[in-house]
């Protein structure tokens, strides 16, 4: 069959029938959207204001206005008052009266939700804070020990201590449960920064970083070792040397330490397998080290 163009697109198409007319389902929609009656468009006038607005086929003989102030401001004069079968009440916490319908005379007792939720309170001082607050009416009036919602939330077990500055704060629940170690402030979590302002992960770190500092020895915080893993050595030093240190060296007793230990050997492995690769070297620095820097990095390295 020969190629024909399409009526809504204008591209060019091989037909599989001789009455097709559109490329795809997708053009014959958009082309047949806007023909049914029931996305027609009408134009109205508005009695109110006297404008022209546009209405929908199903709506045509219903919508007289072309807005609800329209329709507000139309209603206004209409004696419709007097049909109505309700009485006007007075509410009992602001005295105010409104009007209700015959059916809802005998339930309804306040004119909105304010005043109904301003009675079911009960207003109290907190003792910790001092601060105001309000309980539901089925506590009951006479509270013993009252307290604000901030105060409540506090429970037993979840003070703790900042394992930096030693000081006592508090910690939500949630997080009780799920973090080990805890601190108190920004300041205390990174309280081990480089000479450079890299925040360190340990203060003996910060002792190997002062050396280098001190002997002018350029070097990298974190590199990534390889893309593959996400390896990271502590130190990396004249595009040569990987320095790690290995603090929990020969402690394996909590399951911090076991996992340090089966991390410590992937490492190790890896450095044994890519480093002759790549004609690099490992320094490998443990706690005993750190007494004599010198011997165990310096003379590694001249």
């Amino acid at each position: 069959m020969q190629n024909k163009t399409c009526l809504q697109c204008h591209k060019k198409y091989t037909p599989w029938k001789k009455e097709q007319k559109y490329c795809s389902r997708i053009c014959f929609g958009k082309a047949r959207k806007g023909t049914g009656k029931q996305e027609q468009i009408y134009r109205r006038r508005c009695k109110q204001c006297a404008s022209t607005f546009h209405v929908k086929y199903v709506k045509r003989n219903l919508t007289k206005y072309c807005s609800q102030k329209c329709y507000g401001a139309a209603c206004k004069g209409r004696p419709n008052m007097k049909n109505r079968t309700g009485k006007n009440k007075s509410c009992k916490k602001c005295q105010k009266s409104y009007y209700k319908p015959k059916t809802l005379l005998k339930t309804t007792r306040y004119c909105s939700f304010e005043c109904f939720n301003e009675i079911r309170r009960v207003y109290i001082t907190c003792i910790i804070c001092g601060g105001k607050d309000f309980y539901p009416q089925s506590f009951g009036k006479n509270i013993q020990k009252p307290r604000c919602t901030n105060c409540r939330k506090l429970r037993r077990g979840n003070y703790v201590f900042c394992q930096k500055c030693r000081k006592r704060f508090y910690v939500e629940p949630a997080k009780y449960k799920l973090v080990k170690n805890f601190y108190c402030s920004i300041q205390c979590y990174g309280a081990y920064p480089s000479q450079e302002g890299i925040l360190l992960k340990s203060a003996r770190e910060q002792m190997i970083d002062t050396f280098l500092h001190v002997h002018n020895i350029p070097h990298e915080h974190e590199k990534r070792i390889s893309q593959q893993r996400l390896f990271r050595c502590d130190f990396y030093i004249n595009d040569l040397y990987y320095v790690e240190y290995f603090g929990l060296y020969g402690n394996y007793q909590t399951k911090r330490e076991i996992e340090y230990k089966k991390k410590m050997k992937e490492k190790l492995n890896y450095y044994k397998k890519e480093l002759p690769k790549q004609n690099k070297k490992l320094i490998a620095l443990y706690p005993k080290d750190l007494k004599n820097l010198e011997r165990a990095l310096l003379a590694k390295i001249k």
